[in-house]
Parts: C-alpha cells; sequence; structure tokens
C-alpha cells in the first residue's frame, strides 16, 4: 500500500484507487482541476428527471444507464465550469 507522501508526490498513479471509474476518464481527458472542486458545483452538470432523479455530466454521457450517473459529491475534474 502507499504512504501518504506517495500519494501527495505521485497523485495520479494512486487516481483509480480512489475515484470512481467516470471521474478518472474525466480527468485523462479533461485534466485536474486547478481548485478542489466538486461536480455538484460544475455547469456541467445536468439533471435528468425520469421516475427518479439523475445527475449526469454533459461531457460525458446522458444516456439512461447508470453507468454514467455522477454525484454531486464527487470530485470534479479539469473540465469545471463555475455554474452561471
Amino acid at each position: 500500500m502507499a504512504t501518504t507522501d506517495e500519494m501527495k508526490m505521485f497523485p495520479e498513479r494512486f487516481e483509480a484507487e480512489r475515484a470512481p471509474k467516470p471521474i478518472v476518464l474525466m480527468r485523462g481527458r479533461y485534466g485536474w482541476p486547478k481548485d478542489s472542486v466538486t461536480c455538484g458545483d460544475c455547469a456541467h452538470l445536468v439533471t435528468r428527471s425520469y421516475t427518479n432523479t439523475y445527475f449526469k455530466c454533459g461531457l460525458y454521457s446522458t444516456s439512461k444507464s447508470a453507468t454514467s450517473d455522477f454525484r454531486k459529491s464527487w470530485p470534479g475534474c479539469g473540465a469545471f465550469e463555475v455554474k452561471p
């Protein structure tokens, strides 16, 4: 297991251990955010209402599949934009 110092020095190496798969893919595509932000504060997070309410990233996928669901508490990616 990695030490805390190793995780601070090389965060991308340990990203897959901590972050959900969609976030790992988004950070691979758009990079890391400049600040500590969450998906819930991002302008790209959209709400889809079917039987229940689901949160999707407009840059990732907006299908009806559970695999494209995002959580507001997830860490953001480099495409983060503040909601207007």
